[in-house]
């Protein structure tokens, strides 16, 4: 195991730097990769700097695309796919002392939290090219764009805790789960948890990091995508049975969200079998 912890991120570690508080690493994964179900020993940050892929825990399934950002609680278990030409991330690996540092300061740091936004996928480019440059500056100006990412990620995550962990948003996302098939809207959604629509949709996107309509599409690619891995079922078909109003529909938002047509995706996940 290398100082920096690189090849605990199960990719292709091309870049790396050992650094007072965090130890980063830019890794890149081929399309069609799959990573089966692992851990990190220690809390780390992951930033897509390129391409998409889907990442799973617990029963929830995320789909990231470039400017996502990943707080990993420590020993958490998640699994990856990677679409389209596969993707590329930097993680940022927390140090324990300043893991502990953090507590102390009275900052929530035992539970994932997840955002995208273009800001993110910024400031991670700007890590990386100062990782690249290796010079004496480099490690503070590296040091001081992690800071800034970590305080904006943590400061989203403690602002959120004035939503009780167990409450009605939960019930909307295990609703959407279980019928992301179905033509949901937000007032039928808000009714159900007995909330006015405006007050779901802030309160969603705030918990979740993600309006309401994007997790739903969120949902219905997953599914798509499941069924074009592991089925010969038609491309009508698959639109039909996940959500999409046609084949058309079903291929724009794939093609969107995973940077490959359906038929492209397929194909990439049978040569993926096959090697």
């Amino acid at each position: 195991m290398d100082s920096t912890g690189g090849e605990r991120y199960l990719g292709k570690v091309s870049t790396q730097r050992k650094l007072t508080n965090f130890a980063l690493a830019e890794s890149s994964y081929s399309a069609g990769q799959t990573l089966s179900w692992h851990s990190h020993e220690r809390a780390f940050i992951s930033i897509a700097l390129q391409g998409s892929y889907t990442e799973q825990w617990n029963s929830s399934t995320l789909y990231c695309r470039v400017g996502q950002v990943i707080f990993h609680v420590a020993g958490e278990e998640h699994c990856n796919r990677f679409f389209g030409q596969g993707a590329r991330s930097l993680n940022l690996e927390i140090m324990p002392a300043f893991l502990d540092r953090l507590k102390d300061l009275g900052m929530r740091t035992d539970s994932r939290v997840a955002f995208c936004s273009s800001r993110f996928a910024q400031l991670g480019l700007r890590m990386y090219a100062e990782a690249c440059r290796n010079d004496p500056a480099s490690e503070i100006i590296i040091e001081g764009l992690a800071m800034e990412l970590l305080g904006e990620l943590l400061r989203r995550q403690n602002e959120g805790l004035v939503i009780p962990l167990s409450d009605w948003l939960e019930l909307i996302r295990e609703i959407i789960h279980e019928r992301y098939r179905d033509p949901l809207s937000l007032r039928e959604l808000a009714e159900e948890a007995k909330v006015h629509p405006v007050h779901l949709a802030r309160a969603f996107r705030k918990r979740y990091g993600c309006c309401i309509g994007d997790y739903l599409r969120q949902m219905r690619v997953a599914g798509a995508c499941r069924d074009l891995a592991n089925s010969d079922m038609g491309m009508a078909e698959i639109a039909g049975r996940n959500g999409f109003a046609d084949q058309s529909h079903l291929c724009r938002v794939v093609k969107r969200y995973t940077g490959v047509s359906p038929s492209r995706h397929r194909l990439n996940q049978a040569r993926a079998l096959v090697g």
